[in-house]
């Protein structure tokens, strides 16, 4: 019974922590989507800062 009991509190500590991390992920790809979106607006604006970029 404490082998279960112990799955059970791991199982709970693992949904709560991916349940915390999960939001900072999603704002970290939201950030890098937005730079790459910001990126591709400027290279598509100013050719000449994309290729001095990509050197």
């Amino acid at each position: 019974m404490k082998n279960l009991k112990f799955d059970e509190l791991t199982a709970q500590q693992l949904e709560n922590i991916s349940g915390g991390l999960y939001p900072i992920t999603e704002r970290i790809l939201n950030a890098i989507g937005a730079l790459a979106a910001e990126m591709n607006n400027k290279m598509y604006e100013d050719p000449y800062w994309w290729t001095a970029f990509s050197h």
